[in-house]
């Protein structure tokens, strides 16, 4: 005699893998196939481009340590760091600063509805 209790079915049984579906169902074949490849690869080609290759070469580019010391040592290295932190820690935070209050501006010059004119000024 066992000690457990035993299970008793409440129900029908109920399968785990769910619906069957019919067969070719969700897989492109043909023309479909085609269009699908024929999107993709331009995205494929542009993320080559602009993401592997590049971080790629920093990544040889970071593993001989002799390009820091000729990068800190080239003239225009010093000019470029101060150029970059001005026009990134001013030029940027005040054109979203300026942005900001146009478009209060254009809220306001509306009587509250929204008015898409901001947008053409902010993207300069």
């Amino acid at each position: 005699m066992s000690i457990t209790p035993r299970a008793v079915a409440a129900g029908p049984l109920v399968s785990v893998k769910g619906p069957e579906r019919p067969r070719g169902y969700g897989q492109l074949r043909g023309a479909g196939f085609k269009w699908a490849i024929a999107f993709i690869v331009p995205y494929a080609a542009v993320f080559f481009v602009f993401v592997v290759y590049p971080f790629s070469y920093a990544l040889w580019m970071a593993s001989k340590p002799s390009l820091y010391a000729d990068l800190v040592a080239d003239r225009s290295y010093l000019p470029a760091v101060v150029n970059t932190l001005l026009f990134v820690g001013l030029g940027v935070n005040l054109k979203m600063f300026l942005a900001l209050l146009l478009s209060g501006f254009f809220l306001r010059l509306a009587g509250g509805s929204r008015l898409c004119l901001p947008s053409m000024f902010c993207l300069g």
